[in-house]
């Protein structure tokens, strides 16, 4: 029986390939390369009987609905539809998203819809109105659909008919998308409209001391003057790559090597050239790996490196393809799915860049998350096309240029950001407030490093651009020219920063949901930068809208002083350290000791008395008190360790019988609790009286323990 269906199948195989016409296609159903509009028009392949109940005319005119409308039921959709004789199957089964596994029938199932998508003016930003594209979506609700669930069906992209061949104006238009080669005359078209239109100027950024670029004519690194433009380079090293960037082999050691350039940076300087560009700044080369102080100067100015280039080619093709970037010195990976359906030729506009982008290895490394966030403008060259993104939109080489330069954006997204969201790298913003710190700073770390030492280093750039003096990576979310007790309630929110797993009702629950952590010495224990793993924003960041949210902070309860230890040992205040940074948000990285003085609680961490299975209480019983009753002041609380309890048995003995000491930052206004404290969890070192180190957060509900008191300490 198996081998009969499997003969079976592999004859439908053939028989819909040939029904196709296979000099127009290969054999995995895509359209080759040289084949003309006409001749895909003219074909004539037969609809199923569900795909000729659908009446495409009336499904791309545009209606009422400025979001999005049901057309018909599509009952299930598979992959093994790419071999149907329907055209229309073909095509829903390339754009389609699989289904996640669904508790609900209902829900098992497709459906086709119509979309209106926001069309908008390059040049003005002005909204121009909707163009109508289809898309197969999950369930079968003929109601209105979130905006989350839109995106995700746009992410394997839209069907909409081929420019010129779209008879209703109201239509997205799609344009055939060349799987040899990138479209620079698109490419600069895009960029010529984005120089033009007021958001999206070119911004005059001051170049850093030793700045060089290589001409891509002589094939040197050179100064170049400020007036003159460049392109900028974001890739992956490979793993292969040495820090002394190959230098030195040929006579001249401006010149690039003879041989061994990788193959990205070589596509580069061919996409710079069909660009129409000179200039290409590449880190490899651009800065001298062995000159640490040069090195140093240039990554602190990795702001001004990129938001002064005039573009940002960035190589996002997929985990595992081959070197080199997609469209220029390789094919691209994939087909655009095309098809003739009466008299309309139907296309996917390919991959929504978010889903492209989120499957290459660039999104994975830490060093390529400020390199797009810092551009004015990217060119994404993933596997199935470019994609280009500025501070206002977003263009791709699937969808048409018109004469009236109307551009794709996302539908109807929530937010900036929404709108803007390369797998939650936003280009070119702005690190306004505390929530936008946070926020930012949770994308980052949730990204690979291969050294651990470039934990700082690969943020700099960001840093920089931030509107807070920072010590150690650690914001002080405050205007610099406030007195000590502002910069102190400022320090002290940033300090609070919070993990997203490590919640100890997990472990209470024996849910393996902890995050893995790692600390990194080369950094104090206070700082993000002292720990691997992802951070995440907190509700004591205030509202996303506000500048800093201490508003919510109160400031009579506030009794904590901070003092910076320069290398030299010496205390200096935080209005003397903001003093001293008055031409960069950046202080300078001075010893890994704060000063501290405050008052410390010294309490337990116990299961609690009513919820021992799912909650966690801190308490200052005694140690040989196991009841832990509401006499003894339980505070239900939140706590989170850095480090994996449920992997270290030894900790969690340690954590069960002693007393930890607390630090409270700062005291909210909770609507829930009559007080919300945000605190560390410290442990103090052994061999160094009077010296600890951070080892969690928690949250308190009460002021008062029996063990309070006031201490002046260092912590590292």
């Amino acid at each position: 029986m198996a081998k009969r269906a499997k003969r079976k199948a592999e004859e439908i195989t053939t028989s819909s390939a040939s029904s196709h016409s296979s000099q127009f296609y290969n054999k995995e159903g895509h359209i080759r390369e040289n084949t003309s509009l006409d001749d895909l028009l003219a074909q004539d392949s037969e609809l199923c009987r569900r795909c000729k109940g659908i009446d495409i005319d009336n499904a791309l005119k545009a209606t009422g609905d400025q979001t999005s409308s049901f057309i018909v039921p599509l009952g299930h959709i598979s992959e093994d539809m790419k071999c149907s004789l329907c055209p229309l199957c073909r095509l829903f089964s390339f754009t389609f998203v699989p289904l996640e596994t669904r508790r609900y029938a209902s829900l098992r199932v497709h459906h086709l819809r119509r979309f209106m998508v926001d069309l908008t003016d390059i040049n003005t930003i002005d909204f121009k109105g909707h163009g109508v594209a289809l898309g197969v979506c999950q369930g079968s609700s003929t109601k209105k659909i979130a905006v989350k669930e839109g995106l995700r069906c746009l992410a394997k992209g839209f069907i909409a008919p081929v420019f010129p061949w779209n008879q209703h104006l109201s239509a997205l238009q799609v344009q055939l998308v060349s799987r040899e080669k990138a479209d620079f005359q698109q490419m600069q078209a895009w960029l010529q409209k984005c120089q033009h239109s007021g958001i999206c100027g070119q911004k005059t950024s001051s170049r850093p001391i030793g700045f060089k670029c290589i001409d891509i004519n002589t094939r040197l690194t050179c100064d170049i003057k400020s007036d003159e433009e460049y392109y900028a380079l974001s890739y992956v090293w490979a793993t292969s790559n040495t820090t002394t960037s190959a230098k030195g082999v040929t006579d001249d050691a401006n010149a690039l090597p003879v041989s061994g350039v990788p193959q990205v940076i070589e596509d580069a300087i061919a996409v710079v050239r069909g660009l129409g560009g000179q200039y290409l700044w590449v880190d490899k080369y651009c800065i001298n790996q062995k000159d640490q102080d040069q090195k140093q100067t240039q990554i602190n100015a990795m702001d001004k490196i990129y938001e002064g280039a005039i573009a940002t080619i960035i190589a996002a093709s997929a985990k595992n393809s081959p070197p080199g970037l997609p469209g220029v010195s390789r094919p691209r990976i994939m087909q655009q799915p095309t098809e003739s359906v009466g008299n309309h030729l139907l296309a996917s506009t390919l991959s929504h860049i978010s889903k492209a982008v989120a499957a290459s290895t660039w999104v994975t490394r830490g060093w390529t998350y400020q390199e797009a966030v810092l551009s004015e403008r990217c060119f994404f060259f993933t596997d199935e096309q470019v994609h280009f993104l500025c501070r206002c939109s977003t263009s791709c080489e699937s969808i048409a240029t018109s004469p009236n330069a109307v551009i794709l954006s996302p539908i109807r997204a929530r937010s900036r950001n929404d709108a803007w969201s390369v797998n939650e790298t936003a280009v070119g913003q702005e690190l306004t407030g505390l929530w936008d710190f946070f926020d930012t700073l949770h994308h980052y770390k949730s990204r690979d490093l291969t050294f651990e030492s470039d934990s700082l280093n690969a943020f700099q750039g960001l840093l920089a651009k931030s509107s807070f003096r920072n010590i150690w990576g650690v914001p002080i979310a405050c205007d610099p020219d406030q007195e000590e007790t502002a910069l102190s309630i400022g320090f002290a929110r940033g300090l609070w920063w919070e993990n997203p797993g490590n919640n100890w009702s997990d472990v209470l629950k024996a849910e393996e949901t902890y995050v893995s952590y790692t600390r990194r010495p080369s950094f104090p224990s206070w700082s993000w930068a002292g720990w691997g793993g992802p951070t995440r924003p907190h509700k004591y960041c205030g509202d996303k809208s506000s500048d800093t949210g201490c508003n919510e902070v109160d400031e009579e309860s506030f009794d904590i002083q901070f003092w910076a230890e320069l290398t030299s040992g010496k205390q200096i205040s935080l209005c003397e350290l903001c003093q001293m940074t008055t031409k960069s948000n950046q202080v300078p990285q001075l010893s890994h000791i704060l000063h501290i003085e405050t008052e410390i609680h010294k309490v337990r961490i116990r299961r609690h008395p009513h919820h021992p299975k799912s909650m966690a209480c801190i308490c200052d019983c005694p140690l040989d008190d196991n009841q832990c009753s509401k006499n003894h002041n339980t505070s239900t609380h939140n706590v989170r360790f850095f480090e994996d309890l449920t992997r270290n048995e030894s900790f969690s003995d340690v954590m069960f019988s002693q007393f930890w000491d607390i630090i409270p930052l700062f005291t909210v206004k909770d609507p829930k609790y009559s007080v919300s404290i945000a605190s560390l969890i410290i442990d103090w070192n052994k061999d160094s009286p009077g010296l600890a180190q951070v080892r969690g957060v928690a949250y308190l509900h009460r002021r008062s323990f029996l063990g309070n008191r006031r201490l002046t300490f260092r912590l590292a």
